[in-house]
């Protein structure tokens, strides 16, 4: 192998200028991958299940299935809506704790876990398109009236957190750190 490897402490970019940083997530972030999937979800189970016990142990590999309760025939829309929150809880959430908890700045830490309020095309409980919906007011005219009290305290308290931490303000958010 030819490659140059770096052994000395990297900085990570912004930290020698940025105070303060505010990252989140929502419930079901990992949704957002079924448009990288393109929907293939005829087989999906069998798919992933081959996937997962080609890249790891079968001890690890079947202990990371049945914790999501998937195995080759489970039926495929379910099949597809565990397989994306598989993908939620690896790649989502671990990485806005490991920003969180190790940029070595002063960091707040959301948590938008709003129960869906509309019928999306996935039928899990709580996930980010509503998050946006009620953050960047989209659809208030689909919204009942508590719907709509929660959008506008979401919007209201997000807009007015962001324009105090823009303007050097930190306000009364909980810092994660």
């Amino acid at each position: 192998m030819d490659a140059d490897f770096k052994t000395e402490n990297l900085e990570n970019a912004g930290t020698s200028w940025c105070e303060a940083m505010m990252i989140g997530d929502c419930g079901f972030d990992g949704n957002i991958q079924d448009l990288r999937l393109g929907h293939p979800k005829k087989g999906i189970g069998k798919a992933f299940c081959d996937a997962i016990h080609k890249s790891l142990s079968s001890q690890h590999a079947e202990k990371l299935l049945s914790g999501y309760g998937l195995s080759a025939d489970t039926d495929d829309e379910m099949a597809f809506e565990k397989v994306l929150q598989t993908f939620n809880d690896i790649g989502f959430y671990p990485p806005t704790i490991a920003y969180a908890e190790g940029l070595g700045m002063q960091t707040y830490m959301y948590r938008f876990n709003e129960l869906k309020s509309m019928a999306w095309p996935l039928a899990m409980s709580r996930n980010t398109y509503s998050g946006r919906c009620l953050l960047f007011q989209n659809y208030n005219d689909h919204l009942d009236d508590p719907q709509l009290r929660t959008a506008d305290v979401s919007h209201m308290r997000c807009s007015n957190s962001f324009t105090e931490r823009n303007h050097g303000r930190l306000g009364t958010a909980e810092r994660a750190r």
